[in-house]
């Protein structure tokens, strides 16, 4: 598995060379030539000397430099790198190391350079879309109450120093990361809504019928979501949403959850299906349907303007 071929610079102006990334691997647990500047280094913090030591690429092999443009192949490793910058609440970091090691996609785990950290590999299954993979990684780990360093793995020509960790864990066989974080395609003619201008009022309606109040706390947070939901399948833009609500509900600037963009974010597909446009006038229902239906799913309208079947989903979330 890690018998990948991979760059090496023995110094940041230095022409790469090709090396074996096992080999790199087993030189960092059981130690090289470089491992007393790595020890040094840790009781220094002298920058200089960081310098001096050598670094890899483990995500390309490059050749004529270390730019993206000297990339001549993609391996589909990602070095991640936990640090004390971004995680100052972490201060036992063989134990972090360890924990980082359990997870089933990260093949090897060791201590940084300046032993205050932890950097990681993963493999991941198309290496032309790894800052896609790396954006879904930030996230994953983020649930996870760590923070990873963004500007180390995104690219796959970003260096990692050499450093020595004679406890680094390394798997004999690791699960491929499959995730990635797609950006969203732009919709050319999103639906929008064409209704009366009473659809406001019926979410509030809505809202008041599945028990929420629009109070402080808790029930603040499930009414706008609600209400959201309501407003984001009769079509009505997000940002239409918000300036209603901050004027007529609750100020913009005191809510703290993601009671506006969860619905509008998870139940994207389903943006508009609801709306009342005058266009869907020349379908006729082959069912009974004396409140309309979505011409497109079949779905039948009741007295209130949504499906029939709507008080039967069952909606989560979480306080943020």
């Amino acid at each position: 598995m890690f018998d990948t071929e991979i760059s090496y610079l023995e110094t940041f102006s230095s022409e790469p060379r090709t090396i074996i990334l096992s080999d790199w691997l087993k030189a960092v647990k059981n130690g090289c030539k470089l491992k007393d500047k790595v020890l040094q280094y840790r009781e220094t913090g002298d920058q200089q000397l960081k310098k001096s030591i050598p670094t890899v690429t483990v995500g390309a092999v490059c050749d004529g430099g270390h730019s993206m443009d000297n990339v001549i192949t993609r391996t589909g490793w990602i070095a991640l790198d936990i640090d004390d910058d971004h995680n100052p609440e972490f201060t036992d970091w063989p134990f972090i190391r360890d924990q980082i090691g359990k997870l089933k996609q990260v093949a090897f785990s060791a201590l940084s350079t300046s032993g205050r950290g932890v950097w990681a590999l993963v493999r991941v299954s198309d290496p032309m879309y790894q800052d896609q993979y790396f954006d879904a990684l930030q996230t994953d780990f983020r649930d996870l109450g760590i923070v990873l360093d963004s500007t180390k793995g995104r690219n796959p020509n970003d260096k990692r120093f050499y450093s020595y960790d004679p406890d680094a864990i390394i798997k004999p066989e690791v699960k491929i990361y499959e995730k990635r974080r797609i950006p969203p395609a732009p919709d050319p003619s999103p639906v929008t809504y064409s209704g009366g201008k009473d659809v406001f009022s019926r979410g509030l309606s809505y809202v008041e019928n599945k028990g929420y109040s629009f109070t402080h706390g808790v029930d603040m947070h499930y009414s706008i979501f609600h209400l959201c939901c309501f407003l984001n399948f009769k079509g009505i833009p997000q940002r239409e949403a918000e300036a209603w609500i901050d004027v007529n509900v609750f100020p913009l600037n005191q809510i703290r959850s993601n009671c506006i963009t969860e619905p509008y974010k998870r139940f994207k597909a389903n943006y508009g299906r609801g709306a009342d446009r005058p266009s869907t006038a020349k379908y006729e229902s082959k069912k009974s349907a004396d409140y309309g239906f979505n011409p497109f799913t079949g779905e039948i309208f009741d007295e209130r303007g949504y499906p029939a079947d709507w008080d039967e989903i069952e909606f989560e979330t979480e306080l943020k």
